[in-house]
């Protein structure tokens, strides 16, 4: 029977290795960092704005600036954003923080210059 009256010992390890990382520049200014994998055919894109809650000119614009990118555009309603994400399995993730917003995308890398 394990005893969980008393805490098991503590292990210190300091060893551990961080993914190799490739650091590019747009010709628009647009930063990026590709890291790659090939463990899974899955790409993960991340976009972060200064659009945070310090930027704000009212209270909660960017949280609702932020969840409306969902909500449709002049040529994809809501239900189409969603049909395209579901049918290439694709997720969405948006996310107005106190100083960033960040819209990313999970997808299969087959997939990614549909989605």
């Amino acid at each position: 029977m394990l005893d969980r009256s008393a805490a098991p010992p503590l292990k210190h390890t300091l060893h551990f290795e961080l993914p190799g990382y490739d650091r590019f520049l747009e010709s628009n200014g647009l930063t990026g960092i590709l890291i790659p994998s090939d463990k899974q055919e899955v790409v993960r894109i991340e976009f972060f704005f200064r659009a945070g809650k310090i930027y704000e000119p009212s209270a909660l614009v960017a949280h609702f600036t932020t969840t409306m990118l969902e909500k449709g555009t002049r040529k994809h309603s809501a239900e189409a954003i969603s049909a395209i994400l579901d049918f290439y399995s694709a997720h969405l993730e948006l996310s107005a923080g106190y100083d960033y917003t960040n819209v990313g995308v999970v997808c299969l890398t087959q997939n990614l210059n549909k989605v």
